[in-house]
């Protein structure tokens, strides 16, 4: 089929949350500027703004493109254009994987290389870096899945809501594991079995989340 329907659907999902996407990416590098300043609460200020801003950027894309286009009936644009279900599950893949995951592989680059080029900041913790950036991802793929398969805003923010819960943990459980807590003030990244585990689980998780998505609407024939 001709790509330009597809461009049309990316289109419509760029203009609805465009800007806000590029905001969220541009307070996030304003986060990692703030790492980097040699002040306590200038780095606090920017773990938060960082972390808030990976999560912001994890939902509002999923619940504009996917659930309020139910909510607010504009799928009927969508039901006009030639294109068949698989198509429509293609579009809202690659526009909400790609507006999320190219902010977060600039801010994760840009933190880790800070980290590893900050003389006053440890490199020990990279590892717990890449695990809490993990997480992020790994809860906003289950929080994009879970808008497609129920096309429900209740249960997307559940999911939202649990995601948020878990991180939380994955923050206190990873910075107080034998294995890494002391570890993150090492001079260099310390690469233990644990942190694998935590980055092998995200992929299985996520790979498995986009698999049901896939296997879903692989049995639908419209968009209803």
């Amino acid at each position: 089929m001709s790509v330009h329907p597809l461009l049309h659907l990316l289109r419509k999902d760029w203009h609805l949350v465009g800007v806000p996407v590029m905001a969220y990416a541009i307070a996030g590098a304003a986060a990692v500027i703030l790492l980097g300043l040699q002040n306590q609460a200038a780095f606090y200020a920017g773990t938060v703004l960082l972390i808030t801003v990976l999560v912001t950027l994890g939902v509002h894309p999923a619940t504009a493109t996917v659930v309020s286009e139910r909510k607010d009936q504009t799928i009927a644009f969508t039901m006009s254009l030639p294109i068949s279900a698989a198509d429509y599950l293609r579009s809202k893949l690659a526009f909400n994987l790609l507006a999320y995951f190219v902010p977060w592989g600039v801010l994760l680059l840009a933190t880790c290389a800070l980290f590893a080029w900050q003389d006053n900041l440890p490199d020990g913790l990279i590892p717990l870096v890449l695990i809490l950036f993990g997480a992020l991802a790994m809860n906003a793929v289950l929080i994009l899945s879970a808008a497609l398969l129920t096309e429900s805003m209740e249960t997307t923010i559940a999911t939202m809501a649990v995601c948020n819960l878990a991180f939380h943990g994955v923050l206190f459980g990873a910075a107080n594991m034998s294995a890494i807590g002391p570890t993150l003030h090492a001079p260099h990244p310390v690469w233990s079995p644990a942190v694998f585990a935590f980055l092998g689980t995200y992929a299985l998780v996520i790979a498995a989340s986009l698999a049901l998505v896939t296997w879903r609407h692989a049995r639908k024939t419209d968009f209803l």
